[in-house]
């Protein structure tokens, strides 16, 4: 089942959409950082995550509007595969579980693993075309605020190891973003109606970019807030969102028994 599904992520040109919009942003971003007036003393800087270019263009252009894309790819092939029975017609060459687990798994792994590559391209090629502006102070995050003064130790790890640090912000958002998509594909198979599946998705992502601690403290390294507060963001959105898949999962599993 997982393999079937996997090939119609690949077969699919929205797929492949998807992927070339998000490299031509991330490509984009790069070439902002040809003509930007902020400086910046460590590479990293420049990167795309970080959004040190004009007007953190590309991030919200990825990020903010992100349930759009997965709508687009996977929410909306969901509604398709229940308003023709295609979901139906599946579910009897396996069952019940091995079906859901297959879209949960295969469906969070293409749109996140976009968003991987697309970080990735962003990284090597700010690495090979700019350059850090090698300012006189080298005291680019100094300043940053800790949770507590245990974790205060977390900022010269990230002025000392930058590429890890973004490394690790990388990891952070591609993980979030998988869970995100799962959630997208679960709520349109539970409710399949783009009128409140459509709707509810993007309400719960975008409460993430308005609370004490919102998404951009998880997605956007080498701010004034450091990693504890990423951190703390990062473990509120995973526990919350894995809560309500775990719910939703059971409920369609046992409405699918009915």
């Amino acid at each position: 089942m997982a393999i079937a599904e996997l090939k119609k992520m690949i077969y699919s040109k929205k797929t492949w959409l998807i992927l070339g919009f998000f490299l031509l942003v991330s490509i984009g971003d790069v070439m902002l950082g040809l003509d930007s007036f902020i400086q910046t003393d460590t590479i990293e800087h420049k990167m795309l995550l970080a959004s040190k270019n004009q007007g953190h263009i590309a991030a919200i252009a990825l990020f903010w509007i992100f349930p759009v894309y997965g709508l687009f790819l996977t929410g909306e092939r969901m509604i398709r595969e229940h308003q023709r029975t295609i979901d139906l017609i599946e579910k009897t060459r396996c069952s019940g579980k091995q079906w859901l687990r297959a879209k949960l798994l295969i469906n969070g792994s293409v749109l996140s693993g976009i968003v991987g590559i697309s970080l990735i391209v962003n990284m090597l090629l700010v690495r090979l075309i700019l350059k850090p502006d090698h300012l006189d102070f080298k005291n680019p995050v100094g300043d940053m605020i800790e949770l507590g003064r245990e974790w205060q130790w977390f900022t010269p790890f990230t002025i000392n190891h930058p590429t890890i640090t973004y490394l690790f912000y990388i990891f952070m958002a591609c993980f979030i973003l998988f869970l995100l998509s799962c959630l997208i594909t679960l709520v349109t198979i539970a409710l399949p109606e783009r009128k409140v599946a459509y709707p509810t998705l993007v309400l719960y992502w975008m409460i993430w970019w308005f609370l004490p601690w919102d998404m951009s403290m998880a997605l956007q390294p080498f701010t004034e807030y450091g990693i504890s507060y990423s951190l703390a963001c990062f473990g509120s959105f995973s526990i919350l969102t894995l809560l309500a898949i775990f719910i939703i999962y059971r409920k369609v599993l046992t409405y699918d028994h009915l």
